[in-house]
């Protein structure tokens, strides 16, 4: 995706009307196209599948005729990030077993992984596939050791590695997904993302956000009601409890005023006064809530993060409720 450049952004213009997100594969030449990323984010993308294939350049030359991405070897951590600052990001594709592959190649890659911050990687055995120059070459060569092509399935060896065995392979593939996505890495990766969407936010790199005030205020009992006003009106010059419930937001409507350089938009919604839009397109959604406007609040956070947009909660109640946490919302959106 993204090879014709006209093309591409009269498709990212037509995604973005659809309110969607979604993700695609393309190469890693996207990030030195600076009117494609400022685009991506925006029309909904959020990842995209990049075969980098190998951190080693003397291996990326035997993949390629041209060496097209032998030459951008080097430069992989700079188009990563310009790829990141764009609030995108990166499923890396990963190769092993080339004649320029040594047993480091593993440990190589993966804290290539880690200081880059891929969120996502695919790591597979170099295949011969019949038909392709390299199989016929091993095939000459009489590297091949096995015929049977259901085997040829990108993560079994079925020739000889020039330069580890093939079980020295395999248990690297098996040992490299092992480490990818163990506890310990996974907080790493997640820990770079979140930086680099703080980056991205606070370049105010095309940010939309929604800070929504639940509607779901409940007044007390008619027989303590005039009391409490009251009291009110005497302590503040407020006419009823009415009056004051019915008061705009204002936690959230300091977060706008405070945020208004960060964001390209901010909108402040209270559902007591207008419903939400749900055409909009948002890349972040915060709301402020007490206890009595809780399940609203987390039936809206449900709807948002099934869009795959980022939910913040706030306020009175999530601070004492911390055990439900917002994976309740989930659960709450999908029961009703």
């Amino acid at each position: 995706m993204f090879i014709h450049k006209e093309h591409s952004l009269k498709l990212l213009q037509a995604i973005a009307e659809e309110n969607i997100t979604w993700g695609t594969q393309t190469d890693i030449s996207v990030a030195e196209q600076p009117d494609i990323l400022k685009m991506l984010r925006p029309a909904g993308c959020r990842w995209l599948f990049i075969g980098l294939e190998n951190v080693n350049r003397r291996s990326l030359e035997l993949l390629d005729e041209k060496q097209w991405k032998a030459r951008l070897c080097e430069n992989y951590p700079a188009l990563i990030d310009a790829i990141h600052r764009a609030g995108v990001y990166i499923w890396g594709s990963f190769m092993f077993g080339t004649d320029n592959d040594t047993t480091a190649v593993f440990e190589d890659t993966l804290r290539f992984t880690l200081d880059n911050g891929l969120y996502s990687g695919s790591f597979t055995i170099l295949t011969p596939l019949p038909g392709t120059a390299l199989f016929e070459q091993m095939k000459a060569a009489g590297r091949l050791t096995d015929m049977d092509w259901s085997r040829y399935t990108f993560w079994d060896v079925v020739y000889r590695p020039k330069n580890m065995t093939g079980d020295e392979l395999a248990r690297g593939v098996a040992w490299m997904y092992g480490q990818f996505y163990s506890e310990e890495n996974s907080r790493l990766r997640l820990r770079k993302i979140r930086e680099s969407l703080q980056r991205t936010i606070s370049k105010g790199k095309c940010m939309k956000i929604a800070l929504i005030s639940p509607k779901g205020v409940k007044m007390g009992r008619p027989e303590s009601m005039d009391k409490t006003s009251r009291i009110y009106q005497e302590l503040a010059n407020i006419q009823s409890l009415q009056e004051l419930m019915s008061c705009p937001n204002s936690p959230l409507l300091t977060i706008a005023a405070l945020a208004a350089d960060y964001f390209d938009e901010i909108d402040y919604i209270d559902e007591e006064v207008e419903e939400i839009d749900w055409e909009a397109h948002y890349d972040m959604a915060g709301m402020s809530f007490m206890t009595q406007q809780a399940s609203r609040a987390y039936e809206l956070a449900g709807r948002f993060r099934e869009r795959g947009v980022y939910t913040v909660c706030g306020g009175m109640h999530p601070p004492i409720c911390r055990v439900r946490r917002l994976n309740i919302s989930i659960r709450f959106y999908r029961r009703r």
